[in-house]
């Protein structure tokens, strides 16, 4: 169990480990004894908004969390008198902040950030007859940089020239496979890398996208504005070009702003 800020989802302390919990068996019914845990004088800096998490480690195990039926899962937290030092915003009415993000759309189109893709054939079925060459299994991946800020106080730029390769024949990609590298117009914006938004828990998930507006500092982040905001690292401006939603296999199509 950790206390971790409710914006940033980053750990402020550790407040209690479990011993391990490997000795038991749930498929035969074998649960460990139930686990009372009660901390006391944490005196964890509260002056932004906190949460209590809960994290498993599985250990490469099937893993059970078996929930009493009346009580559910039960955490109290009580306060002592003393006052944390201020200033002390007000709580707010969110458990977790909203991410806020931001879309481009033109009419009924989303336009998205499109990574130059990697494709890689994992199956080809060629024991199941009749064989089929193009229905295979696909993996598609990207190294290109995809964590991005726009810059919300500079307009979107539309570009009606279309790829190079583009063809109304084929408007949604190639025709020799899951290829989206051809477009017939495109948005321009203006934004900046973000290196603090990544991926989540160590996988190739996306993870939420930080709170917006985002308040780009210089190199070394964790540090504050005037009014006590925090401050992300972000890199140099750029522009990004955005293809319509279904020309993409992998995309990115919210994201978060500075303004």
């Amino acid at each position: 169990m950790a206390i971790v800020d409710a914006t940033t989802q980053a750990e402020i302390q550790t407040i209690y480990t479990s011993p391990p919990l490997g000795d038991y068996d749930f498929a035969k019914g074998i649960y460990s004894p139930a686990i009372d845990v009660n901390v006391k004088g944490l005196k964890i800096p509260n002056s932004k908004q906190v949460m209590l998490k809960v994290k498993f480690q599985n250990n490469d195990r099937n893993l059970q969390v078996q929930i009493a039926p009346k009580t559910g899962f039960n955490v109290t937290v009580t306060w002592t008198t003393d006052a944390a030092p201020g200033p002390h915003p007000k709580p707010s009415k969110f458990l977790r902040a909203p991410t806020n993000g931001l879309a481009v759309v033109r009419g009924p189109i989303v336009f998205a950030l499109h990574p130059e893709e990697t494709v890689s054939i994992v199956k080809n079925y060629t024991t199941a007859l009749p064989y089929r060459p193009q229905a295979v299994d696909y993996q598609i991946e990207t190294t290109d940089a995809w964590n991005f800020a726009i810059d919300s106080s500079t307009a979107p730029k539309l570009v009606a020239t279309p790829s190079a390769g583009w063809s109304e024949k084929f408007p949604f990609g190639g025709n020799t496979g899951p290829s989206t590298s051809e477009y017939p117009f495109s948005v321009e914006v203006q934004a900046k890398q973000l290196p603090s938004w990544g991926f989540w828990e160590g996988s190739k998930i996306t993870d939420n996208l930080p709170p917006s507006p985002i308040n780009c500092g210089a190199a070394g982040a964790g540090k504050e504005d005037e009014e006590g905001a925090e401050l992300l690292e972000c890199g140099a401006p750029q522009t990004l070009k955005l293809v319509p939603f279904g020309l993409t296999n992998i995309r990115i199509s919210v994201f978060p702003w500075s303004e």
